[in-house]
């Protein structure tokens, strides 16, 4: 569980996450800055949010996650966190539109390995 402190990432008046709460805590689960940052510094592990709203630190899970929050969560369910990564990069990437420029300066053999990791993604998420 990870636990979110009440004050600085909630509206007072609702009692819910702010936007800019819920774009954070969706740039550590999925880093989409580039591939790397997605492999390797997006959280892989974390599966609940929520928060201690009183002293005796119980948990309260949110009751809403936006549909990008809900996906990284479901990811980080599963064991195998290689796949998770793999997940992400092509979920982060490739998924609807994406740029050809990031294959612009790659060796033909970079680009021709990073599709077969693409295509991996893509079985991993059961994407046809």
């Amino acid at each position: 569980n990870y636990v979110i402190d009440d004050d600085l990432a909630t509206d007072r008046t609702t009692r819910s996450l702010t936007r800019v709460g819920w774009d954070s805590i969706a740039s550590v689960l999925c880093d989409a800055r580039d591939i790397p940052a997605t492999y390797f510094a997006s959280n892989h592990t974390i599966t609940k949010f929520g928060s201690a709203t009183d002293r005796s630190g119980q948990f309260f899970p949110f009751r809403r996650h936006p549909h990008n929050i809900r996906l990284y969560l479901a990811m980080n369910s599963l064991e195998d966190k290689r796949k998770v990564a793999m997940m992400k990069v092509v979920y982060a990437h490739f998924a609807g539109n994406f740029c050809l420029d990031l294959f612009e300066d790659m060796s033909p053999s970079l680009i021709i390995e990073i599709l077969g990791f693409v295509n991996l993604g893509f079985e991993a998420l059961n994407v046809q």
